[in-house]
């Protein structure tokens, strides 16, 4: 396969009559896919070099558009429903650009960004030598395929002559009668753990966006004990950054060791900033990256990374910078779920709210945290809900909890 250029049509002449997606009970061989892509090519082959926005509306239909797309010389520009059409100025798109898509917005605006082939194909294979990949039948994922999760999946699977599997409902687990890594979040993986069954469960599971307490790793491993768990560390941006097995579990705040062909050094205040194959390319009219600087801060120690959270959602109460993954892990154990987020205030500039999903009485929570935090961290708001939202990507965001706390969404302990 051509450097920086994904060609489809040479995996199908690989992988001829192998599954290549499967979606329900419904599969399509390699070839398959490729002579509904070559049909498909009509629609493109009037232009080139155009970007061209794309919209998952059924999962084959998105994979058929998006694999004629680039073959045809053009860029997709992968959007979901809620995307807010502007008109935006491409200008001059760096030339091995793969595909252009926007980012989650968890951290800020949602951002368009390029992404070449060459650097996820690298991370394919260091995947691959890692953790075996070609061991498995199929890959599968639980995230929406304009996620750079689900796409990465997809991509990594095709690559490596697999058959992927798009999970839009759980009830899907069980009927699945390959050998299968899943890709997928950890608030996924635990609302949805009843779905998934020894016997049909995955060889393992690689988690993204966010991480497993100790808590939650036990309750995986008493459901799933044949199941090995991965959790990668990384983004959008600079795809993967750290890994590491969690199935006996992990120390505190480490999210594992670099990848391999990563360096990692650490700025002014533990401000991370990455170099490795597997950077994008840039957003939207900006330059090409030859380094890319995290919203994360941690710390590097014996080739493992430690964070200490996100600087976007450090609480500023009083003259306090305070992480809320600190608060979270002394709550962990007293409810089934919590976050911890910064509230406006005038006086303190933030305070300190602890959204709870099933927690013990109040008054023991508020004894049991003032033993474990010191008086300055410890919140001023308690909130109970029945259950937690999440965004498109399955993550939490503390500026949307923090709006619907203004809101009256949630009420108080």
């Amino acid at each position: 396969m051509e450097k920086n250029k994904f060609n489809f049509s040479k995996l199908a002449a690989l992988f001829t009559d192998y599954p290549a997606l499967k979606i329900g009970e419904i599969s399509y061989s390699y070839q398959q896919i490729n002579d509904l892509i070559q049909r498909k090519l009509t629609d493109y082959s009037h232009s080139s070099k155009t970007v061209i926005t794309l919209i998952n509306d059924s999962p084959l239909n998105f994979i058929i558009d998006f694999l004629a797309i680039i073959e045809s010389g053009n860029y997709p520009l992968v959007v979901d429903k809620s995307f807010k059409k502007k008109s935006f100025k491409f200008g001059l798109i760096p030339e091995d650009t793969l595909f252009l898509a926007s980012t989650s917005g968890t951290t800020g605006p949602p951002k368009i960004y390029y992404r070449n082939w060459e650097s996820w194909k690298m991370g394919f294979e260091v995947c691959d030598d890692l953790f075996h990949l070609s061991n498995s039948q199929a890959l599968a994922t639980t995230s929406p395929l304009t996620t750079s999760l689900g796409l990465h999946t997809l991509m990594c699977a095709l690559y490596l002559g697999k058959t992927f599997l798009t999970i839009t409902n759980p009830s899907q687990f069980i009927n699945i009668t390959e050998n299968y890594a899943l890709f997928t979040v950890p608030t996924y993986l635990l609302n949805n753990l009843n779905e998934l069954f020894a016997l049909t469960s995955p060889e393992i599971i690689f988690l993204g966006g966010g991480t497993l307490s100790p808590e939650a790793i036990n309750k995986v491993r008493k459901k799933l004990p044949q199941t090995q768990m991965i959790e990668f560390y990384g983004s959008s941006e600079t795809s993967f950054i750290s890994w590491q097995a969690v199935n006996e579990g992990k120390k505190t705040s480490s999210v594992g060791k670099l990848f391999p062909h990563v360096e990692l050094t650490l700025g002014p205040k533990y401000r991370l900033t990455v170099k490795s194959p597997y950077l994008f390319s840039g957003y939207l009219n900006q330059p090409y990256p030859q380094s890319w600087t995290t919203d994360d801060l941690g710390t590097l120690k014996n080739n493992h990374l430690y964070l200490f959270g996100r600087r976007s959602d450090i609480i500023e109460h009083g003259a306090n910078k305070i992480f809320p993954e600190e608060i979270e892990r002394m709550a962990k154990d007293l409810c089934e779920d919590c976050i911890a987020f910064g509230v406006f205030d005038e006086r303190y500039s933030q305070k300190i709210a602890l959204l709870l999903l099933k927690p013990i009485e109040k008054e023991k929570l508020i004894k049991i945290l003032a033993q474990r935090l010191p008086k300055y961290k410890l919140p001023q708001i308690y909130l109970e809900t029945p259950t937690l939202n999440f965004t498109k990507n399955q993550k939490i965001s503390r500026k949307e909890l923090e709006k619907e706390y203004f809101r009256g969404v949630y009420h108080e302990l």
